[in-house]
C-alpha cells in the first residue's frame, strides 16, 4: 500500500475556518495568507490530535506552505469548484486577491478541540505580516523545503507527520486513517 499524500478535503470545515479567522483577525485578508494559516492549522492539529482539521493537498509555494484546495476555494471565479458543496453557504466573498467576511459566522461543524486549534493558530500567526509569516514557515517548517527549483512542490503527509516527531506507530496509524478516508488511489 502506498503512503497517502493527503486526508480528504473538508470543505465545510474549511469554510468555518476561513469565516472564524476573518471574524477574529481582520474581516478582509489575502487569499494566500488564509491558505497558509489553514496549513498551519492542520499542522498543529496533526501534532495535537493525530489528524488534520481541513485536509487536502499540502503544497509549498513561494508564499509559504498552504492547502491547495483552500486557495482554490477562495480564488474560484467559477461555480465548478463549489458545485458539490452548493448547499453550504459561504459567509465571505472574493475581492481581488483577498476575501472579505460578509456576515458573522456561525460555529457549526468544528469540535471544541478543533476550535481550540483554530483559535490558537489565529492568535499565534494571524497578526503577522505576510513576510513574517513566510519567514516563520521557512524557519520552523522543515517540510516546506527549498523552492529554488520550483514555485510549487507537493508536501507529503508522511513527511509532515515525521517532522512533527510522531512515533513510527503514530505515523502508521495516521497514514492508515488517511488511506481509509481517501477517495482516490495514490499514483505515487
Amino acid at each position: 500500500m502506498k503512503t497517502p499524500l493527503f486526508f480528504p478535503f473538508r470543505y465545510d470545515l474549511a469554510i468555518e475556518f476561513v469565516s472564524l479567522t476573518l471574524a477574529r483577525h481582520g474581516r478582509q485578508r489575502r487569499i494566500d495568507e488564509i491558505a497558509v494559516l489553514a496549513y498551519l492549522c492542520d499542522r498543529v492539529a496533526i501534532a495535537r490530535m493525530n489528524r488534520p482539521i481541513i485536509g487536502g493537498h499540502y503544497v509549498a509555494t513561494l508564499d509559504g506552505p498552504m492547502i491547495s484546495e483552500v486557495y482554490d476555494m477562495l480564488d474560484a471565479d467559477t461555480i465548478e469548484f463549489r458545485v458539490p458543496y452548493a448547499d453550504l453557504e459561504r459567509p465571505f466573498a472574493k475581492q481581488d486577491l483577498s476575501v472579505k467576511l460578509l456576515c458573522d459566522p456561525d460555529r457549526q461543524d468544528l469540535s471544541e478541540e478543533q476550535f481550540a486549534v483554530v483559535t490558537d493558530v489565529g492568535d499565534s500567526f494571524a497578526n503577522m505580516a505576510k513576510h513574517e509569516l513566510e519567514n516563520w514557515c521557512a524557519e520552523n517548517c522543515p517540510e516546506y523545503g527549498d523552492l529554488t527549483v520550483s514555485e510549487f512542490t507537493l508536501i507529503r503527509l508522511d513527511r509532515v507527520v515525521a517532522i512533527l516527531g510522531k512515533t513510527n506507530r503514530e505515523i502508521a496509524e495516521i497514514t492508515r486513517k488517511a488511506n481509509e478516508l481517501s477517495p482516490l488511489p495514490f499514483l505515487v
